[in-house]
């Protein structure tokens, strides 16, 4: 959604909302718009205020209202209170899985997926997202498709299978060229090109982000669009262009307050990898410990264990093999308490 059109928007939603100041179908819709606008602007708390708000003056179920439902979700896991998304995306796979409506049970059985995935239940996951590719085979629905696609590649992602994760990946973006939806074909683009990093194909991958940005600057979201510039400077940075890198890297840093601390975490990680790279190890000692102190909120997972470990690397350099000790320590002992997450790559030594 262009800016201009998000501003219209809201400016009816908001003439809605004025307009039926007591509860009922339109002030529902109308609390619904907007708290679907905020999702997409990256105002995750706000959109889950409203989205709620718009269930309890509708009178119906969240499962009742497969968009609201969704859009609830997501907003949900992004700031990161996995359990409650989990939590509505299991009741709309439940509410669908019986019905004939194959196309809502694709879409959550996909959404599912992917938040198991990121909660680090890869085993649940792989259930989940099997059981959608088999009753979803024959669906024509474009998005359904690329849900399906898409959930896969971030599952194979997160068990270090970049080449066939890479397989899904392009397999989501063929599909979604085809709907013309700038903004998600941006998404696809950035997880492809973080796959073609992970895969060592650094000039594929700035190619690949040079085509999605003027797409995701057109449509997506303050966090959205750092998160892309975060991909370019480590693009950037594996093509030795390292004063490149580590300018737009420096500019980065300096704007991740406004991410919600989910996301915060891993860029933090990222970017700590990136100034080690790049041989400033103070500041990456500084970015290691934003990433511990934001992601230690939450589950224990692989990003985790990397921030351990690298700050365990760089305080070992420095003589401080006691902190270092303690740190790795620390890593084990999130590893042991999510070891499905946890491919052999990310295992302290």
């Amino acid at each position: 959604m262009r800016l201009d059109d998000a501003e219209t928007a809201r400016r009816l939603y908001e003439q809605a909302l004025s307009a039926n100041e007591q509860p009922g179908p339109a002030r529902a819709e109308a609390l619904a718009g907007l708290g679907r606008l905020a999702l997409r602007e990256g105002r995750y708390s706000e959109a889950i205020a409203l989205l709620c708000e718009s269930i309890e003056t509708s009178g119906l179920d969240a499962v009742e209202q497969p968009e609201l439902a969704e859009s609830l979700a997501r907003a949900y896991g992004a700031v990161g209170d996995a359990s409650a998304a989990i939590a509505l995306l299991e009741r709309c796979v439940e509410r669908f899985e019986s019905s004939s409506d194959t196309l809502q049970y694709v879409r959550f059985g996909s959404i599912l997926g992917y938040a198991l995935t990121d909660n680090g239940d890869l085993a649940a996951a792989e259930r989940i997202v099997a059981r959608a590719l088999v009753r979803g085979h024959e669906v024509g629905d474009l998005y359904a498709r690329a849900r399906l696609y898409w959930s896969q590649s971030r599952l194979l992602a997160e068990q270090a299978r970049p080449a066939a994760a890479e397989r899904y990946a392009r397999k989501t973006l063929e599909t979604l060229r085809v709907t013309e939806d700038n903004h998600s074909i941006a998404q696809a683009i950035e997880m492809l090109a973080h796959i073609c990093l992970e895969l060592g194909r650094a000039p594929e991958a700035l190619a690949l982000l040079d085509e999605g940005e003027p797409l995701i600057q057109g449509t997506g979201s303050l966090p959205e669009i750092a998160h892309y510039r975060l991909e370019r400077a480590r693009a950037l940075a594996a093509l030795g262009e390292h004063d490149e890198a580590a300018s737009l890297a420096m500019q980065l840093a300096g704007q991740l307050a406004e991410v919600q601390p989910v996301g915060r975490g891993r860029a933090y990680l990222l970017l700590a990898e990136l100034f080690a790279e790049l041989g400033d190890r103070s500041r990456a000692q500084e970015l290691y410990e934003l990433a511990i102190d934001t992601m230690e909120d939450g589950p224990p997972g692989k990003h985790l264990v990397a921030a351990y470990r690298g700050l365990a690397a760089i305080l070992k350099e420095k003589g401080q093999r006691d902190d270092a000790l303690a740190l790795l320590e620390r890593a084990l002992s999130a590893q042991s308490e999510a070891p499905s997450r946890l491919s052999p790559a990310t295992r302290p030594h």
